[in-house]
C-alpha cells in the first residue's frame, strides 16, 4: 500500500525492501542521521526545536549547528 501510494501521489517508485519501520520520529531521526552523516559532522537544527531532536544529534556524536527560526 505504501509503495502504491508513493508512486501515485509523488511519482516515486520504491520497493518494500526500501521501507524501514521505526518506533517513532526521534528514533527515525537517529536512524536517518546515521545513514547520511558521521560522528563529528555538523547537523543544522532550527531553534527553538523539540529537545529530543537535539539529543538525537548529540547521541550520534554529531555537532548541532543552530539556525534560529525568526518570525518577521
Amino acid at each position: 500500500a505504501v509503495c502504491h501510494w508513493m508512486e501515485r501521489r509523488h511519482h516515486w517508485h520504491i520497493t518494500p525492501d526500501e521501507i524501514v519501520v521505526d518506533s517513532g520520529v526521534v528514533p527515525a531521526l537517529s536512524h536517518a542521521l546515521s545513514l547520511v552523516a558521521r560522528p563529528g559532522d555538523g547537523v543544522i537544527i532550527h531553534t527553538p526545536a523539540y529537545k529530543p531532536f537535539f539529543n538525537s544529534i548529540k547521541k550520534t556524536g554529531m555537532i548541532p549547528v543552530f539556525s534560529r527560526l525568526c518570525c518577521e
